[in-house]
């Protein structure tokens, strides 16, 4: 067999663009975009939503205003981002994404938030609310709905930024 062989001073070990490029592509598919949920938008909102309809909604029992608050309160509780965007983390292949909570960070599936879109269209899974879908889109309910969870540029681009100075340069 041979013997340990140990250089006696550093030297680099060159790769191609390509090899480059692969491990580049490899750690950006693992890359995780931070966002922050903004918790007053929803409240400002729903608070908007009970303002402007406080005299019900024309047409429907008073009782309607109270389904339809409680349904943007939940869609703000689970979260929802703006429809470009959803679409585009999903384009990327994106599954998770980092929420920034105070100095806690954690990674939450892409699926567990609505899209602005999604978000309108959840409201009439209510049954009450369905049977009078027609009715209630003259409201304009889309104007109550609102991206709360939205992308922090300055830390995914950072974080991006030190992924790139990886150990492959």
């Amino acid at each position: 067999m041979y013997g340990s062989v140990i250089a006696k001073f550093d030297f680099p070990i060159y790769k191609t663009d390509e090899a480059i490029k692969r491990e580049q592509d490899s750690l950006m598919k693992q890359f995780q975009p931070y966002y922050s949920v903004n918790e007053s938008i929803g409240s400002e909102q729903v608070s908007r939503f009970l303002h402007d309809f406080s005299q019900g909604v024309p047409g429907l029992p008073k009782e309607y205003v109270g389904l339809i608050a409680h349904q943007l309160q939940r869609l703000y509780q689970t979260g929802i981002i703006n429809t470009t965007e959803y679409n585009r983390i999903y384009k990327d292949s994106t599954s998770m994404i980092r929420i920034i909570n105070g100095k806690n960070v954690k990674s939450v599936p892409i699926g567990s938030f609505y899209s602005t879109i999604a978000a309108y269209e959840r409201i009439f899974y209510d049954e009450k609310l369905a049977t009078q879908r027609q009715l209630l889109s003259r409201c304009n309910l889309n104007n109550y709905v609102e991206a709360n969870v939205i992308y922090d540029k300055e830390r995914s681009e950072a974080e991006k930024a030190d992924m790139m100075r990886g150990p492959f340069f």
